[in-house]
């Protein structure tokens, strides 16, 4: 019972935070800092993102790989770190 309310899609904390940890992994820092701690007091330096990240994850079911795919081709992170 506790894995289905963790993975529903009625519950956007668990792909935000997934996704913001896959993030911190891939880019250095998360969306939010630390990475831990989601909490209203503590907002992501783009909440937008955060989101649509969120909800593509939840979207393809949870799917890791995807969610990396859609962070390393993305544009951002093929820019220089200078």
């Amino acid at each position: 019972a506790l894995a289905a309310w963790i993975t529903s899609p009625e519950n956007p904390y668990f792909a935000r935070t997934q996704a913001n940890r896959v993030w911190a992994d891939l880019m250095g820092v998360g969306l939010v800092e630390p990475v831990d701690d989601l909490r209203a007091t503590n907002p992501p330096t783009n909440a937008p993102l955060l989101a649509a990240l969120g909800e593509d994850f939840s979207a393809h079911g949870f799917d890791l790989k995807h969610l990396i795919r859609r962070i390393a081709t993305s544009y951002v992170y093929g820019l220089s770190s200078t």
